[in-house]
Formats: C-alpha cells, structure tokens, sequence
C-alpha cells in the first residue's frame, strides 16, 4: 500500500496535485495532514464520494510500503507521515518549490519550478496516457489556476498553460473552477481582513514597497492565504507578509509580485515553504515581534538596502485640494483631527469601545455625521457606532464597562448607550434593508 501526503494547510494546487498521484499510483489512500484550507474542506465535503481523503489521526501508516509526498519537500509540514521517514521505504516526490537545505531526500520523483505542482503531474498523466474523468480534470485545473492566479502570475510557465488546455479537453469545468476562485468573504473572513489592514506596516526597500501586518487570535486562522491575496491586492505592494500571532506560534503567509522579494527564502529560514512568489509557515519558538524583526532583516540583506517606514494612506480627504489634486490624509492626521476636535471623555469611549470589540473580534466603525464633521473640524458629539456582530452581546458589554443605561430595539437591530451625564452612544448592525 502506498500513501500519498501533501503538506499542512492544503490549498487546491496540494488537492490537485494528491488526485493526480493517485492515478500514478492506484493501490494507494490519500492523507492530508491537519486541516485543509477552508474552501478545500468545503470543496472535499461535498465531493467526498469521489475523493476518498484519510483523517489524519485515523490514518493507519503501518502498512505502507511506498510514500508519495506532492507539494512539500519539508518534513516539517506533512504531519505523521513524517515517521515513515524513518524506515527503508521508496520516497517519491513530485514538488515546484525550489530546493532547500531542509528537503526530505526522495528515492524518485520529479521537481521543478513551474506555477503549480499539479502542472507537473498532469504532464505525467499525458505522456502515460492514463485516462482521467471530468471531476479528476477540474479538480487539477482549479490547483493550477488558483496557484497562477488563473495563469497570470510571474511565476506561470507555458507548461502550466498547456497542462491546463490538457485537462480542459477532458471535461474540466470552467464553472466549478470560477466558483471556488472568485469566492466572496463571508464576514468573519472581512473583519479579519479589516483588522490586518488597519494594522498594516509599509516599509520601502530599494524602492520596492513591503506590507508587514500582524493581529493575535486564539485559533489558526485557515483561509489566511486567501486573505493574503485580498491584501496584496488592495494594498497594491510589491510584497507582503501576513502574520497571526497564536497562543504557541506564529502563522505566516507571504506574498510577492517581483523576483527581487523572494518569500520562499525568508519562509524556509523561518521554519516554512514555498517558492520565491509565495510562501506559508508556522513559526515556533520565537514571538511575533522576533518574527517581524528578522522578516525585516533578511528584506535588507535579499534587497542590500535599509528598510524605512512608510506613512499609510487611509483615505481621502475632500477640503484639502491644492492646485486640483487631493492629498491623501495620513494615518496620523486622523489622530490629530481626534485629539483636537473631541473632548477627553469622547475619546476614551472611542478607545474603551474599539477595545472591547478588539477583545471580542468584532469589526467597529465611527460612521455619519459624526465622521463627517471631524474632517470639517465642525463640533459634533453625537456618536455614532456601526458593528459587524452580536449587537445585544456587544452592547450588554459596553454597558457594564460604562456602568450605563442601555436601550435595545431588536427589530431594527440598533441599541443606545445612555451615560449618567445623559450622553449617549447610538449603535447599530451593518445589514442590508429592505423597504416598499
């Protein structure tokens, strides 16, 4: 019996890359080891009689005569099918990655650095000439697309290209592909992705812009590399480096748009993978600031240049217009527009309400006049708070912390904060309505 294994967090280039190999070699089970991106795990339930995947904690490798690892040279990232290490068992790898001093030593297998694993084997099914059914095709083509970027990242060879008009004339389906890839953010996935944007960091190498953003949680966030690609995009940076601070290490996922910024490298010296575009990784042992120190300094030595800090553009302020232009307002504008315009006790219930919502994960937001009138610098203390979350739970909180009154109207979804000085804060839900 053979085992084939991909490495932690799997995305669709890991599942692609496993379906393919299983055709290579039929009289074998397929194990992901952990948990499985979040859009794989959905992807995998509702195909789950067509690809038959082992729990990893039920997997039974007592058996196994051959392992086949797809996706990962690293022993460090394919869970307990490193213990087969150990034996004098046949190690077949198929990887794009580029090699590390780090790599598992194969017996067989093929490696090189094209924009998707899976590329790789699909060629081998071609040349072989295996048959493969419409679902098989449309799995493999969706790991290289989301790993190209739908063919049109740096790192997409012709190969890649080919591989995919290959496993289209097998039937794969452009419909489940564009479905799975142009996946909207549900909302904890958008308040995550606000949090990493309000945090954000910008240095500038060489003149090549890199995003450092940080926040904690309390679980492996699995959908980070998507959110990564959310980022990237946004933020339109040459690199950037998403971390998540854990209660035991440190989740990473990097980004790069140019061959200068090389994330593989700096993952595999963090304990990751990947190739010089994109990378993942846990981190033990060191805290997230160590961690950020030394992103920033392997930067400076890949670019031989001196990071400096940049200024972040929030957004545009529409009474600061200098010969047609609109100049952008800085982060510490915004705090000095606050300072000056609201009174002490207005800004410590600002800070005590963002930090119960940082406490509790929820996503909060000054909205309405409120907002408006502090980029005019007209006097207005009338708060207004906007919440993605549990209005009842977020209010009852603000409540006790302020030893305040509070009003609830569940029907429309908003609440009031009534303070002893008879100073209110009103809040309510970000939804969508609807009105005859």
């Amino acid at each position: 019996m053979d085992l084939i294994v991909t490495h932690q967090a799997a995305d669709f280039d890991a599942l692609g890359s496993m379906v393919a190999a299983k055709k290579l070699y039929p009289d074998s089970k397929l194990m992901i080891p952990g948990s499985p991106e979040k859009a794989v795990s959905q992807f995998l339930n509702f195909f789950q009689d067509i690809i038959k995947i082992e729990k990893e904690k039920e997997c039974d490798i007592s058996d196994i005569a051959r392992l086949v690892i797809v996706d990962t040279r690293l022993a460090s990232r394919i869970g307990k099918a490193r213990q087969l290490l150990s034996r004098k068992i046949p190690i077949f790898i198929y990887d794009h990655h580029p090699p590390a001093a780090q790599d598992i030593k194969a017996t067989a297998g093929r490696s090189e650095e094209l924009g998707a694993t899976t590329t790789l084997l699909a060629d081998q099914l071609l040349k072989k000439k295996i048959d493969i059914s419409p679902i098989e095709a449309t799995i493999m083509a969706l790991g290289i697309y989301e790993d190209t970027g739908a063919l049109t990242y740096l790192s997409t060879t012709k190969k890649d290209i080919d591989a995919v008009g290959f496993l289209f004339s097998k039937g794969a389906s452009l419909k489940i592909i564009s479905s799975y890839l142009n996946r909207r953010l549900d909302p904890i996935q958008t308040s995550i992705l606000i949090r990493f944007l309000n945090l954000a960091k910008s240095y500038n190498f060489a003149g090549k812009r890199v995003i450092i953003t940080a926040i904690s949680s309390s679980r492996y966030i699995q959908d980070l590399a998507l959110l990564t690609h959310k980022l990237r995009d946004t933020e339109g940076c040459d690199a950037i480096f998403c971390l998540v601070e854990l209660p035991d290490r440190v989740q990473m996922v990097a980004r790069s748009q140019c061959f200068d910024i090389d994330v593989g490298a700096i993952a595999v010296k963090l304990g990751g993978g990947g190739h010089n575009l994109a990378s993942s990784g846990i981190v033990k042992d060191l805290s997230l600031k160590q961690v950020e120190e030394r992103i920033l300094d392997f930067l400076g030595r890949q670019m031989k240049s001196k990071a400096s800090l940049t200024e972040e553009v929030v957004l545009q302020e529409p009474d600061r217009i200098e010969g047609g232009i609109v100049r952008p307002l800085l982060k510490k504008d915004i705090t000095k527009k606050l300072q000056k315009a609201l009174p002490q006790r207005i800004l410590r219930v600002l800070k005590t309400v963002g930090r119960i919502a940082d406490k509790n994960n929820i996503s909060v937001f000054a909205v309405g006049g409120f907002v408006r009138d502090l980029m005019l610098g007209v006097k207005n203390l009338d708060v207004d708070i906007v919440i993605e979350g549990d209005i009842q739970k977020f209010a009852k909180k603000l409540a006790r912390e302020f030893n305040a009154a509070l009003v609830l109207h569940k029907k429309f979804k908003t609440a009031t904060i009534v303070m002893k000085d008879k100073s209110k804060v009103d809040i309510a839900t970000s939804r969508t309505e609807h009105y005859h």
